[in-house]
């Protein structure tokens, strides 16, 4: 391999992904099936879309001096009710659907939440893999591409009483990606400086004005990577 190119990667994750987790998918139209918070909840990869809980990007009643909480604490979930640890009919609906052979309902909400507790724990494990510092293999450049003109969600606030998600402030992306979380740039809840800080040695990086869903699609996407691959001398 002589070069890897990132496309719009989510590599300090995602708000989608908890908003997902906590109030489920639904896009209008008839023919576009909706997906509960509950079924979601069952896929590992979403728990590992969630952003850093060092980032600050949940706060507390819009106060961005208290951080609402840690992303990786199953308690933190439970007490809210959020994903597979509700107990509204529409989710017991679910889970027994999912769990046609458990007759109790205490004993399906019990797997529900043994299950989330372990994909969060895997979500840690993930994000700590992929932070853990590592040497690039000598001889292979990495490009990113990335959406920047976009107001994507930066930051929720959470209500202390309610427990609602609400959306605080956004920031440049490509609607699903902001482009800090692409580039995974760490001055993001932390102290801003004037250059980059990232623990991704980028060899190039090329922003597109584009959803997230249309950047390989951009022409000015398909000329570059062309370019990259097959022309630029190296």
């Amino acid at each position: 391999i002589e070069r890897a190119i990132l496309v719009a990667p989510p590599n300090g994750g995602s708000l989608e992904a908890l908003d997902q987790l906590v109030k489920g998918f639904s896009e209008a139209g008839p023919l576009v099936p909706d997906y509960p918070a509950a079924l979601l909840g069952t896929y590992t990869s979403i728990y590992q879309l969630l952003p850093r809980p060092r980032h600050g990007r949940l706060i507390a009643d819009a106060d961005i001096s208290k951080k609402a909480g840690d992303f990786y604490d199953p308690a933190f979930w439970q007490q809210r009710g959020w994903g597979l640890s509700a107990t509204d009919k529409d989710t017991d609906k679910i889970l027994q659907s999912l769990l046609p052979d458990i007759d109790s309902l205490e004993a399906r909400r019990g797997i529900a939440r043994e299950y989330q507790t372990k994909a969060l724990r895997r979500a840690e494990q993930f994000h700590k893999a992929l932070d853990a510092p590592a040497q690039r293999p000598e001889g292979i450049d990495l490009f990113l591409v990335a959406g920047d003109t976009i107001a994507t969600p930066q930051q929720f606030s959470l209500d202390s009483q309610t427990a609602d998600l609400s959306l605080h402030s956004s920031a440049p992306g490509d609607d699903i990606v902001t482009r800090s979380s692409a580039l995974l740039d760490e001055r993001i809840g932390g102290e801003w400086e004037p250059r980059l800080k990232s623990p991704i040695q980028w060899d190039s990086v090329l922003f597109i004005s584009g959803l997230h869903r249309n950047i390989t699609s951009h022409p000015t996407f398909s000329d570059n990577v062309l370019y990259w691959l097959l022309e630029d001398p190296r």
